[in-house]
C-alpha cells in the first residue's frame, strides 16, 4: 500500500504520481493520494481520470480497513 497525503494545491503532483504508480507496478486500489479538504465527489472524478485512488481525510481509515 503506497500513501501520499496532501493539503493545499496538490494538481500538479497527480502526474508524478501517476507515473510512479506505473514504474512500481502497484495496484490502482492500492495506491493512494489523500487530499484533505477535498470533496468526495472531487476525489471520484481524479480517481476515474487517473491510475491512482483520489480520497479525502474522512474516508481514509475506511478505505485502508477495505482494502486489507
Amino acid at each position: 500500500v503506497f500513501i501520499e497525503c496532501k493539503t493545499g494545491e496538490f494538481r500538479g503532483d497527480i502526474r508524478k504520481y501517476n507515473l510512479l504508480q506505473k514504474r512500481l507496478r502497484i495496484p490502482k486500489k492500492y495506491f493512494l493520494l489523500c487530499v484533505f479538504g477535498l470533496s468526495d465527489e472531487q476525489a471520484k472524478g481524479f480517481t476515474s481520470m487517473f491510475d491512482i485512488t483520489v480520497i479525502n481525510e474522512k474516508i481514509l481509515i475506511e478505505y485502508i480497513e477495505s482494502i486489507l
